[in-house]
């Protein structure tokens, strides 16, 4: 997705939606698709709503709408407890379509006009003998993932059978030990970290607020 949107296939992006995530990942999902810099003032609005009654636990749901000026917005839906049948969601605006989960719909020349098209970000396993619906959804091991034919993630270990989780892991054990040796940046840099955990703490302030909580 980041590698789609950086082609500017969606054009620029204006709205992040994310869903069933803890507040500072999910911040940190909406900073890397709108592009935000660790640091960019935010005005944070939010509502909390009940959701049902479970014993135990919080019965709430948090809205939030996180606007970082210059017409980038995220929005945060984050229901307590999380349920096992509420879906995530990621859902990326730009100024020439969007992408929807898998789905990519986009405006594309054609006959100096534009025309819609609708194309899924494609993941093919590197074991296909293993493929079921369940499998496919929980242990995908993939090879490389596609968009209308053009490869945008190709699998760094591709002789190894791992999963999405596994993939992450390596990819970020690889950024740290280039970071360490002074190669590169490192995956996740504290400052972006404690920006991402201010924001989460200010989400969760806002409702009780009569008025917007600025982050500056």
């Amino acid at each position: 997705r980041l590698t789609a949107i950086r082609q500017g296939l969606i054009g620029e992006i204006t709205e992040v939606q994310v869903s069933a995530l803890p507040a500072s990942p999910a911040v940190a999902l909406i900073r890397a698709c709108l592009r935000v810099a660790a640091g960019t003032p935010a005005v944070i609005r939010a509502h909390a709503f009940p959701v049902g009654s479970r014993p135990g636990a919080d019965p709430t749901a948090t809205l939030a709408s996180v606007d970082f000026g210059e017409g980038r917005c995220g929005i945060y839906d984050c229901a307590r407890p999380h349920s096992r049948v509420r879906s995530g969601r990621l859902l990326i605006r730009g100024g020439r379509g969007e992408i929807d989960g898998n789905q990519v719909v986009r405006l594309i020349p054609f006959a100096h006009t534009g025309t819609g098209t609708e194309s899924p970000l494609a993941s093919r396993p590197a074991t296909p003998h293993l493929i079921t619906t369940t499998y496919l959804r929980r242990h995908t091991d993939p090879d490389q993932i596609t968009l209308g034919g053009e490869v945008l993630w190709r699998n760094p270990w591709p002789g190894e059978r791992w999963n999405d989780a596994e993939l992450a892991s390596a990819e970020t054990l690889t950024r740290l030990t280039g970071w360490l040796r002074g190669d590169g940046p490192g995956p996740y840099p504290l400052a972006e970290a404690l920006y991402d955990a201010r924001l989460g703490l200010a989400i969760a302030e806002a409702p009780d607020r009569e008025h917007a909580v600025d982050v500056v």
